[in-house]
């Protein structure tokens, strides 16, 4: 410890060690063996073998998503009907019992429930394969063909899912594995299958819609998401970044949260739980985060 530190939050210990495991069966072994005190990153599966006596285990609901990002600028995904079709045709609660052990909800809007600027959107996508192929139907496309590419190889399964949804509905698609497949400067791609987690640089409402929807990355280079709905919505996110009213900036973003779940750039497959697993005889204060990670401060051994 710093002893020149003199603020509020002494430390509790003397000396902390944090040791990197790949694998969250290998993090939540260890607290079990009694060699760490805290795992973060633990999914429901990790725990399959494993004597979990004296363990505690949580999982908090989160942000973390598998997210389907479609190539707007390439036809037949640039038709916002084609991208519905393809959210609509997903069996998101089959997914999430079974990839994810329930340990995840279906997304409802563009945050999660648990989120304070939440708003449930007026397009929420369900399993309605029915519904999918009238759409694809007004939007005169038949014969779909679609490539998967796969940003993290820890998802292959959630992949390779989706593309067995969208097989049942007589579209042909496969999972393309192939690394750097979205690299370049403009990526060549159908649609592709993306995670990760803005809440853990913030909760800001301003940065989770700039991350993934507002930025020149994700929404313009690698989703091409342009024209008037596109620039609709960034000029609503400018407007409520500039709102001196609490009230009237929600309803700004509330506005651009309509225009995203209607254009559908890109859509969470699901918002997955984050999996804690610590040694409660042997800590005091500890919570579980609702991202990966953890937060010792407060925290002190028994």
């Amino acid at each position: 410890p710093n002893g020149n530190y003199t603020g509020a939050n002494a430390p509790a210990c003397s000396a902390m060690e944090w040791r990197f495991a790949p694998e969250g069966s290998q993090r939540l072994g260890a607290v079990a063996r009694q060699e760490a005190l805290v795992a973060d990153d633990i999914a429901a599966a990790d725990s399959t073998g494993l004597d979990l006596g004296g363990v505690t285990q949580e999982f908090v609901p989160g942000f973390a998503s598998p997210y389907v990002m479609f190539n707007c600028g390439k036809a037949p995904f640039s038709d916002v009907r084609v991208r519905q079709a393809l959210l609509y045709a997903i069996d998101y609660d089959q997914m999430i019992g079974e990839v994810f052990g329930g340990h995840a909800t279906v997304p409802t809007g563009v945050l999660p429930v648990t989120h304070t600027g939440y708003d449930r959107a007026e397009a929420t996508y369900t399993h309605d394969p029915e519904r999918a192929r009238q759409l694809l139907e007004k939007a005169g496309v038949a014969d779909l063909t679609v490539e998967l590419a796969l940003q993290d190889a820890a998802f292959k399964e959630v992949a390779d899912r989706i593309c067995a949804d969208w097989a049942q509905m007589g579209i042909k698609a496969a999972v393309n594995a192939q690394p750097g497949t979205l690299a370049g400067s403009v990526a060549n791609f159908d649609a592709a299958l993306c995670f990760d987690d803005p809440t853990l640089l913030g909760f800001d409402v301003d940065l989770i819609l700039s991350w993934r929807y507002g930025g020149a990355i994700v929404p313009e280079r690698l989703a091409q998401w342009t024209g008037p709905a596109a620039d609709e919505a960034r000029a609503l996110m400018q407007q409520a970044r500039e709102a001196a009213d609490e009230a009237a900036q929600m309803e700004l973003w509330h506005r651009c949260f309509a225009i995203i779940e209607q254009q559908v750039p890109l859509h969470p497959i699901a918002f997955l739980d984050a999996g804690t697993a610590w040694q409660a005889d042997a800590l005091r204060g500890f919570e579980p985060l609702t991202t990966d990670g953890v937060d010792f401060l407060g925290v002190s051994l028994r």
